[in-house]
């Protein structure tokens, strides 16, 4: 659907967002709506982009959209994300003891307040953890995030049971690399177990 992007998103940031977002029904009653970006930019090599990407070929910090957030709702961890808009990047769960385990993969979207944005992504985790924090939380908010092996063939955007127990946005995303430009889909986790 198209939708003007929030009157709050950085200058910066326009020419890199899309105007047509995904709405998601969160509760029965507001929306939240999901804005990606134009075009992702990939560190796949020619023949990791020939074979499919995977979540490795995005680095730690790619801005992959906009999440505008209409009322409170509830992240991967069950904490509170209150009213607001939040630039969405891609960060790597820590390969540590305290996090094994804990989701079906690496892959995480993290939500930064668009006031602590700036046009430089920060690449190294405890900057990215540092802009991701949200109020006096001593926790980012963590949505699980995945290149899906659906064919971009497919009607999108579109939700699926995927992973298991869990329900996932999917959207078709232009993915830019060294080796030339094409398309991913990735999937975006707003509902986990219960």
């Amino acid at each position: 659907m198209e939708r003007s992007l929030p009157k709050v998103t950085p200058v910066w940031m326009m020419s890199k967002i899309s105007s047509t977002a995904i709405e998601i029904l969160v509760g029965n009653d507001t929306p939240v709506h999901f804005h990606p970006s134009k075009i992702v930019p990939s560190i796949a090599t020619k023949e990791q982009f020939q074979n499919g990407f995977v979540p490795d070929d995005f680095e730690m910090g790619t801005l992959v959209g906009l999440f505008d957030v209409h009322r409170t709702v509830f992240d991967y961890r069950n904490l509170e994300v209150p009213p607001g808009v939040y630039a969405v990047r891609i960060a790597h769960q820590p390969d540590s003891d305290d996090h094994r385990d804990t989701a079906p993969g690496r892959m995480f979207f993290l939500l930064c307040p668009v006031e602590k944005e700036s046009p430089t992504s920060p690449h190294k985790l405890e900057d990215l953890l540092k802009r991701a924090l949200i109020g006096n939380r001593k926790h980012p908010s963590p949505w699980f995030g995945f290149v899906s092996k659906e064919k971009t063939t497919i009607p999108l955007p579109t939700i699926r049971e995927s992973p298991a127990k869990h329900q996932s946005i999917l959207w078709k995303q232009q993915v830019e690399t060294a080796s030339g430009s094409g398309a991913a889909v990735l999937g975006f986790t707003w509902k986990g177990p219960e």
